[in-house]
C-alpha cells in the first residue's frame, strides 16, 4: 500500500479510514474471543 502519497486528500481518507478500523477491531474483539474465533 502507498503509505506516502502527494495526494492530501487521499492521505486524509486513509488515515481515517485506519482510525476507524482500529476503533472496530477493538468493539468486536471480546465477541471474537467469546465466540472462540482465535484458539490459543
Amino acid at each position: 500500500m502507498n503509505n506516502k502519497s502527494n495526494g492530501e486528500i487521499y492521505n486524509e481518507l486513509i488515515n481515517n479510514l485506519r482510525l476507524k478500523l482500529k476503533i472496530l477491531a477493538k468493539k468486536i474483539e471480546p465477541k471474537v474471543h467469546a465466540y472462540g474465533f482465535l484458539r490459543k
